[in-house]
């Protein structure tokens, strides 16, 4: 860079300052009487009066209270101390009211009421055995030789049966005893003399064995003709259709099963030839053969209704009951 170039004379640098200097004077001094003019343009401001309130009349209940004589804060009075507690956060919530339901005093709410905790008792003893049973099956299929027959891994079905109707035989009786004692009011002994010696826990049993023990049997047949000899492929079966038949199956049918046993108990305690009358459960789901033994009216106990059933249920899922004729 040429230093020549920037070399200015200090003459020329006073001159241009003083020249600046008056024009800023002459600005500032105009302001100043612009600022005059607009503000005496203005209107004064007005100056509002105070407003004076009113006295209001306070209830002595909210009255301040005045300060102790020794300078300490005052204490609350009990009115105030009550809504403190009654407004307190930490004050525990009512609790809701009770919805009250009334009972099924029915016949079929009276039958339900007996036979629930004999069927969740049921139940819990036939999961046990289908446990330990897998436990079986599965200890077989560990072995070398390869499993080709159902009759490997499970008894005869006569005996398979057995074993899981013999789990709940006591369910299954207090189920009957429980049917006798809703239609006659009897003694305790005599309808189990009786429940016995007709053998009416039968068709309980059967209606297990058809419902729980013969399509276990089916299942587990077709899986070992599918695995065709891979114990490892049928043991992945196996836990699968057992773990079904525990959580599902047993829960699907045992009403039934425990229904079958009260209605039989109920035959039984009858003398042959009472009156009685087919009763359909308005609550249950809805059944041609029932509406036809209910229209039948009254008949002698034992004596067939049109759908040929001397009992009530007829079949699986059926709610019905058999009751005494009404006088």
């Amino acid at each position: 860079m040429d230093i020549d170039a920037e070399e200015v004379d200090a003459s020329d640098e006073v001159d241009a300052t003083d020249e600046v200097g008056d024009g800023e004077e002459k600005a500032s001094v105009g302001d100043l009487f612009a600022r005059l003019r607009a503000a005496r343009s203005q209107p004064e401001p007005v100056v509002a009066e105070p407003v004076v309130a009113e006295p209001v009349d306070v209830p002595a209940a909210e009255a301040a209270v005045e300060p102790a004589s020794d300078g300490s804060e005052p204490l609350p009075d009990a009115a105030t101390t009550a809504v403190a507690e009654e407004l307190s956060v930490f004050a525990v919530s009512p609790a809701a009211p009770l919805e009250l339901r009334e009972a099924d005093d029915s016949p079929f709410g009276r039958r339900d009421a007996a036979l629930t905790p004999l069927i969740v008792a049921a139940a819990r003893k036939l999961k046990r055995v289908l446990a330990d049973e897998q436990n079986d099956v599965l200890h077989i299929l560990r072995r070398n030789d390869p499993v080709a027959a159902l009759a490997a891994l499970l008894p005869q079905e006569a005996d398979h049966s057995r074993r899981y109707a013999t789990a709940i035989e006591s369910e299954l009786r207090l189920s009957a005893l429980a049917g006798a004692a809703s239609i006659d009011d009897g003694d305790k002994g005599d309808h189990l003399h009786e429940i016995t010696r007709a053998k009416a826990l039968q068709p309980a049993i059967e209606a297990l064995s058809v419902a729980v023990v013969g399509p276990l049997r089916e299942r587990l047949s077709r899986a070992v003709a599918d695995a065709d000899g891979d114990n490892g492929e049928l043991a992945n079966t196996v836990r699968s259709v057992y773990r079904e038949w525990k959580t599902q199956r047993i829960d699907e049918h045992l009403d039934d099963v425990a229904r079958m046993a009260f209605g039989r108990g109920a035959l039984v305690a009858l003398a042959p030839g009472t009156p009685v009358c087919w009763s359909v459960d308005p609550n249950g789901p809805a059944c041609p053969d029932a509406e036809d033994n209910a229209l039948a009216g009254v008949i002698g106990a034992g004596q067939a209704f049109p759908t040929d059933h001397t009992c009530a249920p007829a079949h699986e899922g059926c709610r019905c009951m058999l009751q005494r004729a009404p006088l």
